[in-house]
C-alpha cells in the first residue's frame, strides 16, 4: 500500500526542488516536479504554495528587461492562452511604435 503524502510534505519537496534548481543542482526532472505540483493542486488547490508562488531573489545574473515577461505556466484551456497572446500582441505593438518614434 502506498504511503499517503501530506500537503506539507509535497510543498516542502517542491520548495526544496525549486531551491536546488535555482542553485544549478536539480534534484528531479521537470516532469517529476510538474507531477508533484499537480498532485498538490488536486489535494489542496488553495495551498499556500499556489498563493505565495515562487519568488526568486534578485541576483547578479538577472537584468531589468524593457518589457514585462509573462509566464504561460500550465495552460490547460484556450481562454487563458488567448488572453496571454492578446497581451503579447499589445506589447509587441507598443514596442514597435516606440522604436519607430526613436
Amino acid at each position: 500500500m502506498a504511503k499517503k503524502v501530506s500537503c506539507e510534505e509535497l510543498r516542502n519537496q517542491l520548495l526544496a526542488a525549486n531551491a536546488a534548481y535555482r542553485s544549478g543542482e536539480s534534484i528531479m526532472s521537470d516532469v517529476e516536479y510538474d507531477a508533484l505540483v499537480e498532485k498538490l493542486r488536486k489535494l489542496d488547490p488553495s495551498d499556500i504554495f499556489f498563493n505565495k508562488g515562487i519568488v526568486e531573489a534578485a541576483d547578479d545574473r538577472m537584468e531589468e528587461l524593457p518589457v514585462p515577461m509573462y509566464s504561460l505556466e500550465k495552460i490547460k484551456e484556450i481562454k487563458p492562452l488567448r488572453k496571454w497572446l492578446k497581451k503579447m500582441l499589445e506589447l509587441a505593438k507598443l514596442w514597435r511604435c516606440q522604436n519607430l518614434t526613436e
